[in-house]
C-alpha cells in the first residue's frame, strides 16, 4: 500500500471514528454532558461534516491506490506525504486514544 493511500485510510477511520462517537453521543442524550447545551445541536451537525470528510478521505484513498496500480501517474500537484514511520503512528495514536477510551467510558 502506498504511503499516500495508507495516510488516507487512517484519516477517513479516524474522522469515521470521531462522526460515529458524536451521533452516538447525541442518539443517547449524553451529548450535553460534554459540551454547553446551547451548543449540543450545532456539535451534532458537525458530525455530518466528518462524515462527509471522512469520506473523501476514503474516496481519495480508493483513487490513490487505483492509480498506483493502473501505473497511472498521478498529476503531480500535490505533495508525497512522509513514509509511514513510528513518528506518525504515535501521532495518529494521539488522534485514536482519546476515541477509543471515549467509545469504551461513554456512559461513564
Amino acid at each position: 500500500m502506498p504511503s499516500t493511500a495508507l495516510h488516507q485510510t487512517v484519516r477517513s477511520v479516524l474522522l469515521f471514528g470521531f462522526a460515529l462517537y458524536v451521533f452516538r453521543l447525541a442518539r443517547l442524550g449524553l451529548l450535553a454532558h460534554y459540551v454547553e447545551p446551547e451548543v449540543a445541536a450545532y456539535v451534532g451537525w458537525s458530525a455530518w461534516g466528518l462524515l462527509a470528510m471522512s469520506l473523501h478521505q476514503a474516496r481519495q484513498a480508493w483513487r490513490s491506490l487505483s492509480s498506483s496500480r493502473s501505473g497511472i501517474a498521478a498529476c503531480g500537484c500535490e505533495e508525497e506525504p512522509a513514509p509511514f514511520r513510528m513518528k506518525e503512528a504515535l501521532i495518529y495514536l494521539l488522534f485514536a486514544l482519546p476515541l477509543l477510551v471515549g467509545m469504551m467510558l461513554e456512559r461513564a
